[in-house]
């Protein structure tokens, strides 16, 4: 949680510097498994905005999404809790 909130804080400082709008895509899994959100980046970076995707790293996403200049894509690290933490932490 703190690491999303690190790189939202990055990300919107970098968006005042380019002044247009800047929209943050972030996917709860694989990007490249994930359709609907790599089309929903590629819409918003046709419409003019800079797009960063987040999310783990695993299947290869469209060519479209890595060859847009537009969108940059953000890779999250996994984290390896102990088991004796309760499954919804």
């Amino acid at each position: 949680v703190l690491a999303l909130f690190a790189v939202f804080c990055f990300l919107r400082r970098r968006q005042k510097r380019i002044g247009r709008p800047c929209v943050t895509v972030l996917v709860l899994g694989d990007i490249g498994r994930s359709p609907r959100m790599q089309y929903h980046a590629l819409s918003l970076a046709r419409h003019g905005c800079n797009v960063s995707l987040v999310g783990y790293p695993g299947a290869e996403p469209l060519e479209e999404l890595t060859s847009c200049e537009r969108i940059t894509i953000w890779h999250l690290e996994q984290l390896d809790l102990p088991a004796s933490l309760p499954f919804t932490v």
